[in-house]
């Protein structure tokens, strides 16, 4: 069974600088057996230091592993050492322990802190989050749930909060989106909300959450309500040869290619309103090209989808769009993707090299390939759509 460990540096990622001063900032340098590399560009300011300590934590990382101790992970001083269990050529037993981890360290003078050091296991905490190797699972911890929601019961219909309190509230869900990545789509009408106090003379002033804000915020606290909330480890299937291919067009609608066969829908008249664009539409002929390929039957499939639209391209791999429309598409497809066992890779494409071109214009590809039956969509979708 496979294990990890999770280790902490004694002293603090801005003591490494704390020698320094202005008046030698430009002489100082790093030595060793093999010469030394003069810094001269090195932040010399305490706040400044986690970029100081980096080179130091990067080479620390190398010489563990070039010691047969990893693989190994790192997030500024907080380690993560793995081991594994040895294959059937080799003796029995893990191929290193804690006693190697410090006995390197002892050699180099890399202070461990103790208090923060934990046994090898399957299942352990890091950077907050609880991770099971065997499971394949990460989670936020029930204590932190329980002091997240808290967090979030003050925030009602008809509540003001202030600048502090919206940043506090968006900082604590954007680290919950790490291990619930679903939830990235529910964050920026909270980051909208805190960002309109930029411009805010006072510090001690309070504003209103809109309806999006509170809906938004009500989904994390049922989320975080839950048992289990985390997200599977689950590495995606090797990318399906299929064709995928979608488009939009303001003259007509929308166009797929998949699978050898194409559809169209028509877009009706009044869609262009309420955020609702062109990024809106090319979001939306994804949406559909997923469905027709779950219609014909696809599942527990990796799909590289070709696109023309360098926005909805980045809007799908971030999980979240500055438009709240759409926001509500990205979430009927990360729905779907979980329930159908579905991966989607975007690769972006040239419009002339973009097949499903014509058919978002109303015309028929070339050369001619067979049309897909048509299906039921969603109410959601019908009424924006012949």
């Amino acid at each position: 069974m496979s294990q990890a460990r999770p280790l902490r540096w004694t002293l603090t990622p801005r003591s490494v600088v704390s020698p320094f001063t202005l008046p030698n900032k430009d002489t100082s340098s790093l030595s060793g057996r093999g010469g030394a590399i003069w810094i001269t560009s090195r932040p010399f300011g305490p706040s400044s230091s986690p970029g100081v300590f980096g080179r130091i934590a990067d080479a620390i990382k190398a010489l563990y592993i070039a010691n047969n101790m990893g693989p190994l992970k790192k997030w500024v001083d907080d380690f993560l050492f793995f081991r594994f269990p040895p294959s059937a050529a080799e003796p029995p037993g893990f191929r290193y322990g804690l006693d190697e981890i410090y006995a390197l360290a002892d050699t180099l003078g890399w202070p461990w802190k103790p208090s923060k050091t934990r046994p090898f296991a399957a299942t352990f905490r890091y950077i907050g989050f609880i991770w099971d190797l065997t499971a394949k699972t990460v989670e936020i911890p029930a204590e932190k749930k329980a002091r997240y929601i808290t967090k979030l019961e003050a925030w009602t219909r008809g509540a003001r909060f202030s600048r502090k309190e919206a940043e506090s509230v968006l900082g604590t869900l954007v680290h919950c989106s790490l291990a619930l990545p679903e939830g990235r789509s529910r964050l920026p009408a909270i980051s909208s909300f805190a960002a309109s106090f930029a411009h805010s003379k006072s510090s001690f002033s309070k504003r209103t959450p809109n309806a999006t804000v509170l809906e938004d915020l009500a989904w994390w606290r049922a989320e975080l309500a839950n048992t289990f909330c985390g997200s599977a480890l689950i590495r995606p299937p090797a990318i399906h040869p299929v064709e995928f291919y979608v488009d939009a067009s303001t003259s007509f609608g929308i166009g797929v290619i998949f699978d050898g066969v194409w559809q169209s829908w028509q877009l009706r008249p009044g869609w262009k309103a309420e955020g609702r664009d062109i990024g809106w539409a090319e979001m939306l002929a994804i949406e559909l090209g997923l469905r027709l390929a779950i219609h014909r039957g696809f599942s527990d499939t990796h799909f590289k989808v070709n696109s023309d639209n360098e926005g909805v391209i980045g809007a799908l791999d971030g999980g979240k769009s500055r438009n709240p429309e759409q926001n509500r598409i990205l979430r009927r497809i990360v729905s779907l993707l979980r329930s159908h066992s579905l991966w989607v890779t975007t690769t972006y494409i040239p419009s002339a090299l973009n097949v499903a071109d014509r058919p978002s214009r109303g015309l028929e590809p070339e050369p001619p390939i067979p049309k897909a039956p048509s299906f039921t969509l969603p109410f959601c979708i019908r009424e924006f759509l012949y």
